[in-house]
């Protein structure tokens, strides 16, 4: 009997799927030939392709034991004894696989793979161009050295491998989609885009081509086309928590907020690793007054953190945990570094196109500061800053300001474009983070301020570029970047920044002399509408709170419904939301003994109009641990009372801050118990709501928070000194002291 054509009948029945007929015929070859490293590696191999690992294992000692110089049986042992988790076992098979024989592919390739899971990215180039310098068209390697240098922020590099690897074997799974990826990564996205439906033409289910075409779609605000290819890759790829998750965000930010909660919780129970889509869970079932699953969501959030962010699967998004009520300032901080290199890694692995220092050169008076923003339209953000920006002094500050939303108010530009000291006004949204950053740095810009954070709409790519000798990270998102490249300073003030709490940001603590927060003092309030003309009742007291939804938390709840209970007649104002939302709130006010009657639903209005009719309330409460930010100043321009109680994180002390902007720190609770009796309290003492109101509107044009001007000046010392510490290459805390 002939070995070499019936072990060659073995091969042919394994690489025809008959798995039973190879095993039986190869079994047949161990009784008459006896025990062989070939026979038994393919009898390991019939075991494995069927399933069975523990007989595979066994099968593939007997192999290298019989034959401890055959090196396929030690490569394919590694391979299994690597994905069965015996890391050290299998590194030390693979490594008896080359040492038998140096020219074998598979196991140089197989240890670069190993190398690569235990995250030892230059270990396994190196394998993969071992491999490679043996069969330099080894098309598994190829892509393994292109993947290995797509995750080392190389996209270049990557690119010129699949493009070899593509000319040696053109329909390679997966090979089109890590072009794409490489492409995305240098900025050229429509030949990514490209890539990726090559890669769809060949399999139309593929998970990464699907979700990063949702993605670009998405970036480029064509969200109908992206909620299309999460769709498609919902139905092609059932069960995959990162698609689910994904086509949840783009419902969301198409306003079909019940749909995306929905969708969330499905990903979370599909992938339970998936920290991200716990945190969209949480957030959305927020926005929508859907309480039912919070102490889950949080306390699985919690425990997943406590692991280290290093280790999360698809970071959250930072500004999503704000609303978490236990995490602390550290917490924050580790997550924000991890979601930084998650998304801008390729960006942050660039030659800086401003390194540090160039400012040492500059020496003229003004400074060229450049505002990053989506946000110049009728935005709370433009609330807030448009009255600084009209105020900026040109002899101190030239501005030009970089928009990259898909809106611009005509107004809002008009009136920047006005202001002396603006420079320039450009439309950056349809264009790359690299053609911005290139914008930026040909206009000179010394500091570079980002108005955005991590918040819906973001370009944080920019700043990663770093087209700026300086950038600043301010006003738009309460907390830090994570990353020291994506912004130089973080503005704050003493109380949402602290000194003492440099620990929690990756950025250096700039500290305005009072409050963070700017203000327009063209925002005064006019005449108030009627009450019944807003749906209120002719008597009774009204707390007013128009945070958005996902601000609100049971606890909160509880209290406000209980001072519905101690106030007779009394009733709780609120942003009006969906109908089901609506009743969901409703229900839960009618769990508590409130009925309905007792929750007024406010509709959305124009600034000037809301800030009009808000001063029908008497006392404005507040949320935790996300405060009330534009919404707690307009009710003290309003002249309406805020009581707030601080917490650890900067989002949890803005309103702490403005209350001590205009001179109410005595507003300022210890805690939720004190807060509560505060407002209780207020309630019951027309006469001191009165006198705080009558404070508030006197000091409406000449304290801190509401003085324009003087804030504007403000803000252009501390950009001097920002400046001035640059030169000097310095990084330490700046205190602005008051002028």
């Amino acid at each position: 009997m002939n070995f070499d054509i019936i072990f060659n009948d073995v091969r042919n029945y394994f690489h025809a799927g008959e798995l039973r007929q190879a095993l039986w015929v190869a079994e047949n070859l161990l009784v008459s030939h006896g025990e062989r490293g070939d026979t038994l590696n393919m009898i390991a191999l019939c075991h494995l392709h069927s399933g069975d690992s523990t007989a595979a294992e066994a099968a593939f000692r007997r192999a290298v034991a019989a034959d401890p110089a055959y090196a396929p049986a030690w490569s394919n042992f590694g391979n299994l004894l690597n994905s069965t988790g015996h890391r050290e076992e299998g590194e030390a098979a693979l490594r008896a696989a080359v040492a038998s024989d140096p020219n074998l592919v598979e196991g140089w390739n197989n240890l670069g793979l190993a190398a690569l899971t235990d995250g030892k990215a230059t270990e396994a180039e190196q394998l993969f161009r071992r491999a490679l310098a043996i069969m330099p068209d080894y098309a598994v390697s190829l892509f393994n050295l292109a993947r290995t240098l797509l995750m080392t922020h190389r996209p270049a590099e990557s690119e010129a491998v699949l493009r070899h690897l593509l000319a040696v074997s053109p329909l390679y799974p997966a090979a089109e989609a890590c072009l794409g990826a490489a492409l995305v990564d240098q900025g050229r996205i429509a030949e990514g885009e490209q890539a990726y439906r090559r890669e769809l033409a060949r399999d139309p289910g593929h998970k990464m081509a699907l979700n990063n075409l949702g993605l670009i779609a998405q970036k480029g605000r064509r969200l109908e086309e992206a909620a299309g290819w999460f769709a498609q890759g919902v139905a092609t790829n059932p069960g995959d928590g990162l698609l689910l998750c994904n086509h949840a965000n783009v419902l969301r930010e198409l306003g079909r907020a019940e749909r995306a909660a929905a969708q969330y919780r499905a990903a979370a129970l599909a992938d339970p690793a998936l920290t991200m889509a716990w945190s969209k869970w949480m957030l959305s079932a927020r926005s929508v007054w859907d309480w039912t699953d919070l102490p889950v969501l949080e306390e699985r959030i919690a425990a997943n953190i406590d692991i280290g962010a290093e280790h999360l699967e698809n970071v959250p998004a930072p500004f999503d945990l704000l609303i978490h009520p236990t995490l602390t300032g550290a917490q924050h901080r580790m997550v924000a570094r991890a979601y930084a290199r998650q998304t801008y890694g390729s960006l942050l692995h660039r030659p800086m196109l401003v390194p540090p220092g160039q400012l040492a050169a500059r020496a003229e008076p003004v400074l060229r500061v450049g505002y990053v923003s989506s946000d110049y339209f009728e935005h709370a953000t433009m609330r807030l800053l448009a009255g600084v920006l009209a105020a900026h002094d040109p002899a101190r500050v030239a501005f030009v300001c970089y928009s990259t939303g898909a809106v611009i108010g005509e107004a809002e530009r008009t009136r920047i474009e006005a202001a002396p000291a603006c420079a320039g006004f450009y439309d950056v949204a349809r264009i790359s983070d690299e053609e911005a950053a290139a914008r930026i740095h040909a206009d000179g810009i010394d500091i570079l301020v980002d108005l955005k954070g991590y918040t819906q709409e973001n370009r944080l790519g920019i700043q990663a570029l770093r087209p700026a000798p300086v950038v600043v990270s301010w006003l738009g998102y309460p907390g830090t970047l994570g990353d020291p490249r994506l912004a130089d300073y973080i503005i704050g003030d003493r109380w949402v920044t602290p000194l003492g709490s440099e620990a929690d940001y990756s950025e250096v603590l700039a500290l305005m002399p009072h409050c963070y927060q700017p203000n327009d003092d063209t925002f005064i309030p006019g005449q108030p509408p009627s009450r019944a003309s807003q749906g209120l009742p002719e008597e009774g007291l009204i707390l007013a709170n128009f945070n958005s939804s996902y601000k609100f938390s049971p606890a909160s709840f509880d209290r406000w419904m209980d001072l519905l209970r101690q106030l007779p007649g009394s009733v709780l104002w609120l942003l009006k939301q969906g109908d089901s939302s609506r009743k969901r709130l409703q229900g839960e006010a009618a769990a508590r003994g409130i009925g309905p009657d007792r929750l007024v639903f406010a509709p959305a209005m124009s600034q000037r109009d809301h800030i009009a009719r808000l001063q029908l309330a008497d006392l404005a409460l507040d949320t935790f641990p996300y405060t009330s930010h534009t919404t707690g100043s307009d009710a003290l321009l309003a002249g309406v009372p805020l009581v707030t109680r601080p917490g650890e994180i900067f989002a949890s002390r803005v309103a702490a801050s403005l209350l001590d902007a205009v001179g109410l720190a005595e507003l300022i609770a210890p805690d939720d118990e004190a807060a509560y009796r505060l407002t209780l309290d207020l309630a019951r003492d027309h006469a001191r709501r009165m006198a705080l109101s009558a404070h508030l509107r006197s000091v409406r044009r000449n304290c801190p928070l509401f003085d324009t001007p003087g804030f504007a000046r403000d803000l252009e010392r501390l950009y001097r000194a920002m400046a001035d510490q640059q030169v000097r290459g310095e990084r330490a805390p700046i205190v602005l002291a008051p002028a």
